[in-house]
C-alpha cells in the first residue's frame, strides 16, 4: 500500500472569492485514478483552515478554549465541507474515495487509533480498492478545549501502523530546497534528506507559518516517518505528472526522505 498526503498549498489557494482549488485537484485526481489501489490520502486544510488560526489565534499552539463553540462548530464544519469536496472530485475522476473521519479512527491523544479492529476495517477496504480519505481536523481534550489535530500527525500515525511501501508528499514545490554558497535558495532540491542534514535547508520553505509548526516541523516529522516505509518523497502537487509518475516507479524531480528514528 502506499500513503499519499496533498498539502494544503496543493488543495488550496489564496483567493478571496473560491480558495478551493478544485481544477488542480480534478488534474490529481486524473494521475491517481487507475494507479491508486491500495491508497490512503490525507490532505491538509490550507487557506481554509489557517484563516481561522490567524484571526482566533490559535496558530502557535493549535488550542481552542472549551466556551468558544460556536468557532469550533464552524471551524469543524468548514473542515468538513473541504472533504466532502474533495472526495466528490475524487469520485468524479474514477477514484473510489470516501471520506475517513479522524475522530471516527483516532484516540483523543491524537497518538494512535482507538482500536486495534479498526486498523483491520482500513485495511479491508484497501482490499476492496477503496480510497480512505482522512483529514486535519479538531479533536476535543479531556478538559474540555479542542486542539488542531494536523494532517501531518495524521500521516505520522497511519505510516507507523500501516507500514506502506511508498509515502508521498505533495507540496507546491518540487521538494526541499538547500542553500547555494550565496545562502540564498539553490536552484533544484536537494535529491537526499535525512535529520543530520537538516541545518543545510534553505530556511524561506512554503508553507513556514501554520498550525503544524511550519516547514521545518514537516520536514522532521517526515524524516521520522520515512523510518516506516521503503520509500519517502517530498514532491510537486502543482506541476503536471509528478503524481503519475511517483506512482508508476519513473524518475522525477523530488527529495528523498532518509528515515531515522527518534532514538537514534
Amino acid at each position: 500500500m502506499r500513503l499519499i498526503k496533498f498539502g494544503g498549498s496543493v488543495i488550496t489557494r489564496v483567493d478571496p472569492t473560491e480558495s478551493f482549488d478544485a481544477e488542480n485537484l480534478t488534474r490529481l485526481a486524473s494521475e491517481l485514478n487507475g494507479l491508486g489501489h491500495g491508497t490512503v490520502l490525507v490532505h491538509g486544510t490550507g487557506h481554509i483552515g489557517k484563516p481561522y488560526a490567524v484571526e482566533y489565534g490559535f496558530l502557535a499552539d493549535g488550542l481552542i478554549s472549551a466556551d468558544q463553540t460556536n468557532l469550533i462548530a464552524e471551524i469543524k464544519d468548514a473542515l468538513r465541507n473541504l472533504n466532502a469536496r474533495v472526495v466528490e472530485i475524487l469520485v468524479a475522476s474514477g477514484v473510489p474515495a470516501f471520506s475517513a473521519s479522524p475522530a471516527l479512527f483516532f484516540d483523543s491523544r491524537m497518538k494512535d487509533f482507538r482500536q486495534d479492529n479498526l486498523i483491520r476495517k482500513l485495511t479491508d477496504q484497501l482490499e476492496r480498492k477503496c480510497v480512505p480519505v482522512f483529514y486535519g481536523d479538531l479533536m476535543p481534550l479531556s478538559d474540555g478545549q479542542y486542539q488542531v489535530f494536523s494532517s501531518d500527525r495524521i500521516m505520522a500515525i497511519l505510516a507507523r501502523r500501516l507500514s506502506p511501501r511508498q509515502v508521498i508528499f505533495l507540496t507546491d514545490v518540487p521538494g526541499v530546497f538547500g542553500r547555494d554558497e550565496h545562502g540564498k535558495r539553490a536552484e533544484r532540491p536537494m535529491r537526499e534528506l535525512t535529520r543530520g542534514r537538516l541545518d543545510e535547508v534553505f530556511q524561506g520553505q512554503s508553507d513556514t507559518v501554520d498550525v503544524s509548526g511550519g516547514m521545518q516541523a514537516k520536514i522532521r516529522l517526515a524524516i521520522d516517518i520515512a523510518s516506516n516505509t521503503d520509500e519517502c518523497v517530498i514532491a510537486s502537487g502543482v506541476e503536471h505528472g509528478v503524481l503519475a509518475a511517483l506512482l508508476s516507479g519513473q524518475p522525477v524531480a523530488c527529495t528523498k526522505l532518509i528515515g531515522e528514528s527518534l532514538n537514534a
